[in-house]
């Protein structure tokens, strides 16, 4: 039974969690970085989740959390934005959100 309440708190706080980086952090990075480079990094880490979705099964979720990660850093630096680890790691999370939705 406890395993169950964690299970039904956890999902409401990551519910929570994936509003909050929709509706605020992707935004923000709109108005921080400009419009052309974030819709760039935008369709680039949509792309780069799809195809880490092909590479790696579910199981390898660590290998393919950093292969998008690693794909992400590379695009931000060859368009010329200087992005923390926390800042793209939260705009990977708001696209797999919308890419789960739709």
């Amino acid at each position: 039974m406890d395993s169950e309440i964690t299970k039904i708190i956890l999902e409401a706080i990551l519910s929570v969690a994936a509003i909050l980086i929709t509706g605020y952090l992707i935004p923000w990075f709109k108005n921080t970085i400009g419009e052309d480079k974030f819709a760039q990094l935008v369709d680039f880490t949509a792309f780069a989740v799809r195809a880490a979705e092909q590479i790696y099964t579910p199981e390898q979720w660590q290998a393919k959390k950093a292969y998008v990660l690693k794909c992400v850093e590379d695009k931000a630096a060859e368009i010329g934005l200087n992005l923390s680890a926390v800042e793209i790691e939260n705009l990977i999370e708001g696209l797999v959100n919308e890419i789960k939705k739709g």
